[in-house]
């Protein structure tokens, strides 16, 4: 049970992460 939510809460971070990162890079290129 608990890992479902784990997985979930690591998922969701690294979406989280990856939006930070195409940010970053925007700002990089631009």
């Amino acid at each position: 049970m608990e890992t479902k939510k784990i997985r979930e809460f690591l998922i969701a971070s690294k979406i989280k992460n990856n939006r930070q990162n195409q940010s970053i890079s925007e700002l990089f290129i631009s």
